[in-house]
């Protein structure tokens, strides 16, 4: 069974690679009962279909689990090529006949044209830069009635940000890729659907279970794309479905829950943030204001010397005044006193002859 094919033991050794959360390959002694090894056996379980008397090459094989699948599919021989030594390590760890696990790039494989009846290359293409290269020397080693099994994440659906994938097709981005190096493409999507399973799981029959379809894979679901590609195709083998257990989806939850925890708490912190920087910027403006007055001050200073320096002389002037005033107020005060003396006041009418006989003078001259 598939369970015990993939319940290998790899020990402590973290295979995955795993960026920020996301692993960068398929590790089945770490994600056993996920999601992830239903999409990635499937796919493998799926190809085992056409590999039966065939020379396989598992091109992006990882630790091997697919590998093997293949060969206990009934493949003549399978090459798992995989450009990690540690993985290839851990590959070789476990025996199965008709299986050699090799080191390789993609880009430039060491096998001659025409070697493998079968390329199989699962979930690597989206992890390379020089896609076309890789698709060249993939149709490079098929002999000419060979086939490839090929697949990439659906860029339209599959979750962005995955930051081992360098580009994801779409389906018919994959589909002229393919049909430039092949006469004839066919692409089968694979999608990701919840299911209820109603039977006796030791039973036999429940691995060929009856499957009743209530909805239609909706287009969203399609998070893969497959392609089977080459001279010929065969014919298309029955629809399949591989099972995994419910605990992930309740883990998806509960991490759904916290993550609406964490975004709370963010937004939170947001605000406040926003508030403690409206405060900065009117500190801020506060401080250019200061900085201002600041930059003004030497010329304030300046003028106050300035100003400090016409004080002298401006005490001196309002002494003089002041001394004027009081000169004057003493001549005023000695004709007020000459013009209420008796003197003054018997010798008016002498004075008053005296001018006028100087006006006559005057009209007479």
């Amino acid at each position: 069974m598939v369970g015990r094919v993939m319940r290998s033991d790899l020990g402590a050794t973290r295979l995955s690679h795993a960026v920020e959360g996301v692993p960068e390959r398929f590790v089945p002694a770490e994600m056993h009962g996920e999601l992830v090894e239903a999409e990635h056996v499937a796919r493998y379980l799926w190809a085992s279909a056409f590999c039966s008397g065939r020379r396989v090459l598992d091109a992006g094989c990882g630790v091997g689990y697919g590998t093997r699948l293949l060969a206990q599919a009934g493949a003549a021989e399978v090459v798992g090529l995989d450009v990690a030594d540690a993985v290839i390590e851990v590959a070789r760890n476990e025996q199965t006949a008709g299986v050699e696990f090799e080191v390789g790039d993609l880009r430039s494989l060491s096998h001659p044209a025409g070697s493998f009846d079968l390329v199989v290359c699962f979930e690597v293409i989206e992890h390379v830069d020089e896609q076309d290269r890789v698709l060249d020397e993939l149709a490079r080693v098929l002999r000419p009635d060979g086939l490839l099994l090929i697949s990439s994440p659906n860029r339209g659906h599959y979750v962005p940000g995955n930051p081992h994938h360098r580009h994801e097709y779409v389906p018919a981005e994959l589909r002229a890729a393919l049909e430039r190096r092949f006469p004839a493409v066919r692409l089968i999507s694979q999608h990701v659907m919840l299911a209820s399973v109603i039977g006796d799981s030791r039973e036999q029959q429940f691995d060929h279970p009856r499957t009743e379809r209530l909805v239609e894979p909706g287009a969203e679901d399609e998070l893969y794309t497959l392609a089977i590609a080459g001279a010929q195709l065969p014919a298309q083998p029955e629809p399949l479905v591989a099972l995994t257990q419910f605990v992930e989806l309740r883990r998806w939850l509960e991490r759904f829950q916290d993550q609406e925890r964490v975004l709370g708490e963010q937004s939170r912190a947001l605000r406040e943030l926003e508030l403690l920087r409206g405060e900065r910027r009117e500190a801020l403006d506060r401080l250019a204001e200061r900085e201002q007055e600041l930059a003004e001050l030497p010329v304030l200073r300046e003028r106050l010397a300035q100003a400090k320096a016409t004080v002298p002389p401006l005490q001196e002037q309002i002494a003089a005044l002041q001394a004027s005033n009081a000169e004057l107020a003493r001549s005023v005060r000695v004709v007020h006193d000459m013009c209420n003396s008796v003197s003054w006041r018997i010798t008016a009418p002498l004075r008053a002859g005296k001018r006028m006989v100087g006006r006559l003078r005057g009209r007479a001259a």
